[in-house]
């Protein structure tokens, strides 16, 4: 279910995986990217990289993407919520 034009529908697995890899190569420590993302500690980065559930909110997780550079986003369709990740990314 592709609903926005340059990304495609992933699972919340699948979102983690490359949120991940791109940590990864992004060479940042969690303490960097608790701050690059605005946030007060480094409890909330390490709960967005959980791959069972989201446990972070929406705001959190779309600042840790964008600060390590993810073109993803987090959107609501008929009160459920879906993960997209830009068809540039190869999952």
């Amino acid at each position: 279910m592709d609903l926005i034009k340059g990304f495609r529908n992933v699972t919340y697995n699948d979102l983690q995986k490359e949120l991940n890899r791109t940590f990864q190569r992004s060479g940042k420590s969690l303490p960097e990217l608790a701050v690059s993302a605005d946030l007060t500690s480094t409890a909330g980065v390490k709960n967005a990289f959980e791959y069972d559930e989201q446990k972070v909110s929406d705001k959190t997780l779309t600042s840790i993407l964008g600060t390590v550079g993810l073109e993803a986003m987090v959107i609501w369709v008929n009160g459920e919520r879906k993960y997209f990740i830009s068809t540039k990314v190869n999952v």
